[in-house]
């Protein structure tokens, strides 16, 4: 069995087609991320797909606004310079809702 390797990009090399709405339960869920976030790091990668150059997100979108709006107040880890990533067709061969 192979292993996948978990990839790292910059903020700017993602891009969000469908952007959470942050109002309501949605912020509380982005403001607990990023709690979680500072407190943990980044638990699971986010799961893209590659498009134009541009890793396009397909599951992760709350966790990449919580980055996002932790980059914006100055607060992101150094960690998370680079955000981790796994592409679509290596993430079908994992399990990540065990």
């Amino acid at each position: 069995m192979e292993h996948r390797k978990i990839k790292t990009a910059p903020i700017n090399a993602f891009k969000s087609l469908q952007a959470p709405i942050l109002c309501g339960q949605t912020l509380n869920d982005v403001k607990t991320l990023e709690r979680s976030i500072l407190e943990f790091g980044l638990i699971s990668p986010i799961i893209v797909s590659a498009t134009n150059n541009r890793l396009v997100i397909i599951e992760g979108k709350k966790r990449f606004a919580a980055i996002k709006r932790l980059a914006f107040s100055g607060n992101l880890p150094r960690s998370l310079v680079n955000i981790p990533y796994i592409l679509t067709e290596e993430a079908k061969e994992m399990d990540f809702h065990t």
